[in-house]
């Protein structure tokens, strides 16, 4: 039982670590530019995770529910949870953008200095839009976890964060023909990085599935081709 914790717990935990250590790489590279960005960068970063993580907690529901279809073997069952799961996702995923990017009751609390304030309003209106990848792929973090499969997020995490630096550059600093974003351009890499991230997902899930799909009517076309040959070799 240990073990087999371990296997499950350490992949999990390494996606996460990677998950994190993206809000280090923003707060250390928008401090080379200037006080005022890596303050915006600072602040965008904790009104986003105030309204992200809590509502995130409502997909938590799916690990323990898809884990236990999963166990008992029962794959429509698995394959309903899914379908609900994606539209509860995406109820969540609209709060969450409705209220990163339109941030006014944060800010007031927070009395920014005006310079403050425009940037970190432009960091999370870009933040918003990865905020919808982000959910959708917690939906697949909390799937493949519940059918033991944590090691293709830890490892999109992981390309996620391998992708992140050269993005920040790109987008802080305004290479290959990008305006010069600064620190809110931490904001942009994120939501490019999560995009990327999601459609990876997406689009193993979506293969597997179709190849599944597939295997059906082609094994029932060389079953029916046997027959016939058997047949035509018997005179029949």
């Amino acid at each position: 039982m240990y073990k087999s914790i371990f296997n499950l717990g350490l992949p999990i935990f390494i996606g996460q670590i990677a998950w994190m250590a993206n809000n280090v790489i923003d707060t250390v590279m928008s401090g080379r530019i200037s006080a005022i960005d890596q303050a915006a960068v600072g602040i965008g970063m904790s009104v986003f995770f105030s309204v992200f993580v809590p509502l995130m907690g409502v997909l938590l529901a799916v690990s323990p529910t898809v884990a236990q279809h999963f166990g008992a073997g029962d794959n429509a069952a698995v394959g309903e949870d899914m379908r609900q799961g994606f539209w509860l996702t995406l109820a969540v995923a609209a709060m969450v953008f409705l209220l990163v990017y339109f941030p006014d009751p944060f800010l007031r609390i927070s009395r920014l200095a005006p310079e403050v304030e425009a940037k970190t309003r432009a960091y999370l209106h870009l933040a918003a839009f990865g905020a919808i990848a982000q959910m959708l792929f917690r939906l697949f973090y909390g799937f493949t976890t519940a059918i033991s499969r944590p090691r293709i997020v830890m490892m999109l995490s992981l390309v996620a964060l391998a992708i992140k630096i050269p993005l920040n550059f790109v987008f802080m600093y305004g290479y290959f023909g990008f305006p010069v974003m600064g620190g809110v351009g931490c904001a942009a890499a994120t939501t490019a990085a999560a995009w990327i991230t999601f459609f990876a997902a997406a689009h193993g899930i979506a293969t597997n599935l179709a190849a599944a799909a597939y295997m059906l009517p082609m094994s029932v076309s060389i079953a029916v081709s046997v027959l016939i040959g058997q047949s035509i070799g018997a005179g029949d």
